[in-house]
C-alpha cells in the first residue's frame, strides 16, 4: 500500500512540476510579446544619437526592373559628415534608408529600367514548356521579351539540352535564325 501511495505522489509532483513550468513559460512569452513594455535593446537605444563619420561606409542598391540589382560602395561627401538621419532623409529624398549605423549606410532605390546585361543581351531557352527569348543572358537571366508556340517536347533531346542551358543570341537576325531552325522541326512532324 505505501508503494502505491508512493507512486501516486510521484505522478502528482510531477504533474505539478509540469504544471507550473507550463505556467512560467506562459507568463514569460506574453510578457515578451508585449510591445513597450521591454527597454530598447543597446542597438535600437544607441541608433538615435548616431551621425555620419568619416569612416562611415555608403552602399547603394539600385534595383532594376528586371529583378537584378547594381551594389555601389563609396564615402560620404563631406558636407554630409554629422548628419544624423533626419537631415541625412532630407538630402536623399529619391533614395530609402535600408539601414543607418555607425559602420555604414545603405541606400536603395528601385529603377523602371532593365540593368545593362538585360538591356545589352538576350537568350533563347524555355519557359513552361515552351521555347521563349528572354533578355540578360543564361547565366543572369531577365524578364521574358517574347513568347513562341514551340513545344520543346517535340523537339530533339539535344536542341532541348541547349535551350535548357540557354542559347545566348547577338543580334535580332540571329534570333529569328535559331527560331525559325526550331519552328521547322514542328513542321516536320
Amino acid at each position: 500500500m505505501s508503494f502505491c501511495k508512493t507512486r501516486l505522489s510521484k505522478k502528482i509532483f510531477i504533474f505539478a512540476a509540469s504544471l507550473l513550468f507550463l505556467v512560467i513559460v506562459i507568463i514569460g512569452k506574453v510578457y515578451v510579446d508585449r510591445p513597450g513594455e521591454q527597454p530598447a535593446a543597446p542597438a535600437q537605444q544607441s541608433a538615435r544619437g548616431l551621425r555620419i563619420q568619416r569612416e562611415t561606409g555608403r552602399l547603394v542598391r539600385e534595383i532594376y526592373s528586371c529583378g537584378h540589382e547594381r551594389l555601389i560602395a563609396g564615402q560620404f561627401a563631406e558636407q554630409q559628415i554629422g548628419m544624423d538621419r533626419a537631415a541625412f532623409e532630407k538630402e536623399v529624398t529619391d533614395y530609402q534608408i535600408e539601414e543607418f549605423g555607425v559602420k555604414q549606410v545603405i541606400l536603395a532605390r528601385r529603377q523602371a529600367l532593365l540593368c545593362d546585361s538585360c538591356k545589352s543581351g538576350e537568350f533563347i531557352g524555355i519557359l513552361n514548356g515552351y521555347v521563349s527569348v528572354f533578355a540578360g543572358t543564361p547565366q543572369k537571366p531577365g524578364p521574358m521579351l517574347e513568347a513562341t508556340r514551340i513545344p520543346v517536347a517535340r523537339l530533339p533531346q539535344s536542341e532541348r539540352l541547349k535551350l535548357k542551358n540557354g542559347i545566348p543570341v547577338k543580334d535580332v537576325g540571329e534570333r529569328l535564325q535559331i527560331l525559325e531552325g526550331l519552328s521547322e522541326y514542328m513542321e516536320r512532324e
